[in-house]
């Protein structure tokens, strides 16, 4: 590698680094009931992701009594602490990365019915794109479908425009050098 595509590709790096914006922080808190309908023993929230920069990481619920167990479904997921956890009553998060444009299914259950509304605060970050939540509760004729507002946030990409304007000319000037070179 000749000095001058050594250069180049040290100029890249150092201008990823300097136009490469902080991944861009999100929060989502929301504190919205599911179902009402009377006892409830099973609750399922739908996670849909789009196509936006991930990951994200969550949820937390904080008012489902100890006793509960929660369940993530998607086989693209690996949780740390394993596939289902314990519910203390308070606050559990789970943490990881979780793929752009997939769904993520948690299931609560347990053995005693829950009664009356389940309230649930959930917060999300995530890098960009946005998400969609969705509560189903099931028990007692119980079936219903919450869509909060605020699905969508914090679209804004990666990198800003003079950076990636940047990139592709770096890119390009080591194109146009290497070509010559070969020459």
């Amino acid at each position: 590698m000749t000095k001058f595509m050594k250069f180049v590709a040290a100029a890249s790096l150092l201008a990823s680094s300097l136009f490469a914006a902080p991944a861009a922080f999100a929060g989502w808190v929301i504190t919205q009931g599911c179902g009402g309908c009377g006892p409830t023993t099973t609750v399922e929230f739908f996670i849909v992701g789009d196509t936006g920069a991930g990951p994200f990481a969550g949820p937390g619920l904080s008012t489902l009594p100890a006793g509960w167990v929660a369940n993530l479904v998607n086989p693209n997921y690996v949780i740390a602490s394993g596939p289902s956890v314990n519910l203390s009553g308070w606050t559990e998060n789970y943490l990881g990365n979780i793929a752009d444009s997939v769904e993520v299914d948690l299931f609560f259950w347990a053995g005693a019915p829950l009664q009356s509304t389940i309230s649930f605060a959930a917060n999300y970050t995530r890098t960009g794109g946005g998400l969609s939540l969705h509560c189903q509760s099931f028990g007692a004729g119980c079936n219903t479908m919450d869509d909060p507002t605020g699905v969508n946030y914090n679209r804004s990409g990666v990198l800003p425009e003079p950076a990636t304007l940047a990139l592709v000319g770096m890119s390009l000037l080591g194109l146009a050098s290497s070509r010559r070179r070969r020459a």
